[in-house]
């Protein structure tokens, strides 16, 4: 379990740089839509990203036990992406639906990208 704390940390601060840098973004270049849809984007995939480790560790914590075993809220993080494709949708002038869509998967591809950049001994 310490090496996905490890990920998990490197993710959130990986991930609170981006939005940082996509922040400054927004008020130094003409394509402030775009990088609103992608702080939205992003952030919403933080969220989905920490709702399902946190999911994933009740769910293993429930086996570990012998409980019933829950789902990992699958609906809850689709739901919360449908809602930020609607705000998109609904402000085209303000946030870019293309730019939401560049940034709901960051986190997954940074949490790839932490765990092959982790040497193997870490990895457990």
């Amino acid at each position: 379990m310490k090496s996905k704390l490890t990920t998990r940390r490197r993710v959130m601060v990986l991930t609170t740089g981006l939005l940082i840098v996509f922040l400054i973004m927004v008020f130094l270049t003409p394509y402030r839509a775009f990088f609103c849809g992608l702080l939205l984007g992003t952030s919403v995939s933080l969220y989905n990203y920490l709702y399902l480790f946190w999911k994933l560790k009740l769910v293993v914590e429930s086996v570990q036990t012998g409980n019933r075993v829950r789902g990992t809220g699958m609906v809850n993080r689709f739901l919360v992406v449908v809602f930020a494709m609607i705000i998109a949708a609904r402000f085209p002038d303000t946030l870019d639906v293309r730019g939401v869509l560049v940034g709901l998967p960051l986190c997954y591809i940074l949490s790839i990208f932490s765990y092959f950049t982790t040497p193997k001994a870490q990895r457990g």
